[in-house]
């Protein structure tokens, strides 16, 4: 979880603690949902996810409902940000990939971050 939680940190030009603390400021937030819906996109070779709502809430220190608001909006705000064409909302170049990548053999997220 860490490894995923320092790439979106540093796509937004965040640090880890910043999406661990409690700060709700905007910008600091949607990085947060973006690192706990990637985390949610990892699956077992079973197509669950890997980690459990209440492992990523606590990873965040945030109880289980907000990942499951961060899981229904951030693909969401994803499509709005690039329909719209703004890029304020969603790191640049960032589209998530609704697809698992079977060709590895091994528990992969869809967005290509080994479990």
């Amino acid at each position: 979880m860490k490894s995923i939680a320092a790439a979106v940190a540093a796509r937004h030009g965040l640090r880890v603690r910043d999406l661990t603390g409690d700060n709700r400021v905007r910008h600091m937030a949607y990085a947060r949902h973006e690192a706990m819906w990637e985390m949610r996109q990892v699956r077992r070779a079973d197509g669950q996810p890997r980690y459990s709502l209440a492992a990523v809430g606590s990873f965040f220190n945030r109880d289980h409902t907000t990942v499951v608001y961060a899981e229904r909006q951030h693909p969401k705000r994803v499509d709005k940000a690039v329909l719209s064409g703004d890029k304020s909302t969603a790191a640049p170049g960032v589209i998530p990939v609704h697809q698992t990548r079977s060709d590895t053999g091994g528990e992969q997220s869809r967005l290509g971050f080994a479990a």
